[in-house]
């Protein structure tokens, strides 16, 4: 059995990177039966190496998935952003089953509600959504054949447009993305690794950062709030940084927080200055939010993209100003 589950993780990685492809490709060029198709036959072959190995949970959401993408194929109009950066976060979803997977041999247990939320809903035509409530923490499956060679740092943004536009949709806010810096080149095995922390860190500022329209116009701003992303190549490292006009950390709420938890003391906190209080963001599961909701607030993010940028040999930097926003800055080494 053991045998199968590492073929079937190869196979699967292997076939959901396909479909990331697939699936940004035809969101750019608009309705094209050939690529539909294609996404369509991985996801049936996926769902049908399901029953080899007894995976239930992950065949069930490529099933889900298989019955949007069908919505797809018979209706364009239905290609939207919105659309589109929900079936991307379906796919993030299965990369997080295959990771327990990867780690335990088997699917982790819980509802399949709070795997799926209302996307049986979105099947039958209603807004598409998913909630936040992924069964293990995020992770993303490298390909299974080590890549050489270097890329555009733009092909791991490609999705992140189409996750704006949903993730406004669902926040009810309007949210600009802003993005430079796209050709500086990058090697592919980070490439790839980058993905899934950019896309937590985007989500987090549109969340916590970004204002509701009404709250942004009561405090003079504009209506619409803007996150900006920019690449840069420096001193021998690839500078990213992610920044929004938003209202900025809650350091008194973070210092709360952090007591609270027992993560230091009333004392060594007063100790402290703006930026090691905000760094306690990177804590495991820290989170200000009282109640979860469907983005975030869950305690499952920043930690793991801290993880992952140190294991690309990077580190991460954050500034912010109450009122005014907060700008993370990540510096990965370039490989010679």
């Amino acid at each position: 059995m053991d045998d199968l589950i590492s073929d079937f993780l190869t196979e699967t990685s292997d076939g959901l990177n396909r479909i990331d492809g697939d699936l940004l490709d035809l969101a750019h060029s608009g309705p094209e039966a050939q690529r539909i198709t294609s996404i369509l036959r991985e996801l049936h072959t996926i769902k049908g190496n399901c029953g080899f190995v007894n995976l239930t949970r992950i065949k069930l959401i490529s099933h889900h998935l298989e019955s949007l993408v069908l919505i797809l194929r018979d209706e364009a109009d239905t290609l939207t952003p919105s659309r589109v950066g929900l079936i991307l976060e379906g796919i993030d979803r299965m990369r997080v089953l295959l990771a327990h997977l990867s780690a335990h041999r088997a699917e982790p247990e819980g509802s399949d509600d709070d795997l799926l939320g209302r996307i049986a809903g979105s099947c039958a035509g209603h807004e598409p959504h998913f909630s936040d409530n992924p069964p293990a923490r995020f992770v993303h499956i490298p390909p299974s054949t080590p890549v050489a060679g270097t890329q555009p740092i733009g092909r791991a943004w490609a999705r992140l447009p189409y996750i704006v536009r949903s993730l406004s949709d669902e926040l009810e806010k309007k949210i600009e993305l802003v993005m430079s810096g796209g050709d500086t080149e990058l090697d592919l095995h980070t490439l790839e690794l980058i993905k899934a922390p950019l896309t937590q860190m985007i989500r987090n500022s549109g969340d916590h950062g970004i204002e509701a329209p009404a709250e942004r116009l009561k405090l003079g701003k504009a209506e619409t709030g803007t996150i900006t992303l920019r690449a840069s190549r420096q001193s021998g490292c690839i500078i990213m940084e992610i920044a929004d006009d938003g209202r900025g950390l809650d350091l008194d709420r973070i210092r709360a927080t952090a007591i609270a938890r027992g993560l230091a003391t009333a004392s060594e906190v007063d100790a402290m200055n703006e930026g090691e209080i905000a760094r306690f963001i990177f804590a495991d599961g820290f989170t200000t939010t009282e109640r979860a909701g469907t983005v975030s607030g869950r305690g499952i993010g920043m930690d793991i993209v801290k993880s992952h940028i140190e294991e690309l040999g990077g580190s991460i930097e954050l500034h912010s100003v109450a009122g005014q926003g907060s700008t993370f800055c990540i510096r990965i080494p370039v490989k010679s």
